[in-house]
This record gives structure tokens, C-alpha cells and sequence, in this order.
């Protein structure tokens, strides 16, 4: 008797991600990478942009990757206003500096900047399974 073959592995595209960058090369950095998983991609270079396209997006958006200090909101206000929207969003929030990732009722992933394109989607997948 022979062992059954392991299930398909589900891509880790086909999710919309939200990013938020002041940072242009950043910003087009992130936005490359997870073009390249499959994801559909929506970029904002300031707090005030990206809530203004969550609330414009007709689907869902499953996950937030924006930075910490942004000009107008910065990143813990835009995910508290995107939550409001989309309950069930998860949030990666990304800095150069050490900051406490978000405040015990809204608690927040947390990837210090430089990091590598691995990095960051190890940190999404276990974002994303609810690790």
C-alpha cells in the first residue's frame, strides 16, 4: 500500500492587499512582491489615500502592510479606521524604528525595516494562518 500524495499547497496569492508607504521605493518594493504571489495590489503613499481606497475597494481586502509614520494617519490609526471597514483584515505593520505594535485592544504584527522579500512573506503567511 502506497501513502496517499500530499494535497495541493493553495498559492499564497489571490488575496488584496492594501499597501501604505511615504516611501516611494519601498512602496513600489512591497507592491512588486506581492504582485509576483498573485496578489491584487492596491498602493497609497499616505495614510489618508490608503483609507480613502479601502473604502472605494468593492472587495474585500484581506490584508493591510502599511508603515508606521506616515503623513495624516499614521499606521495603528489607519488600521483602526481600515478595521472598521473590513473586520476581518490583517495588519502588518512595518518601520524603521522600534515601536510598540499596536495597543492591547488592537494588537499588530511588526516587521522592522531592512528586511528581505522572505522576510516579509514568511511574516504574511503566518498572518495570514493566524499564527
Amino acid at each position: 500500500m502506497y501513502p496517499e500524495p500530499p494535497a495541493p499547497q493553495k498559492p499564497a496569492g489571490g488575496r488584496t492587499v492594501l499597501v501604505a508607504e511615504d516611501d516611494r521605493a519601498i512602496l513600489l518594493f512591497l507592491a512588486e512582491i506581492f504582485r509576483k504571489q498573485g496578489d491584487t495590489v492596491i498602493i497609497a503613499s499616505n495614510g489618508a489615500d490608503a483609507l480613502q481606497l479601502a473604502g472605494l475597494c468593492q472587495r474585500p481586502i484581506d490584508l493591510l502592510v502599511t508603515d508606521f509614520e506616515m503623513p495624516f494617519l499614521n499606521g495603528i490609526q489607519l488600521a483602526n479606521e481600515v478595521r472598521a471597514i473590513f473586520p476581518r483584515i490583517r495588519v502588518l505593520l512595518i518601520s524603521g524604528s522600534h515601536h510598540r505594535a499596536g495597543s492591547a485592544e488592537t494588537p499588530l504584527e511588526f516587521l522592522k525595516k531592512p528586511f528581505t522579500s522572505l522576510a516579509l512573506l514568511e511574516r504574511v503567511t503566518a498572518l495570514m494562518a493566524g499564527s
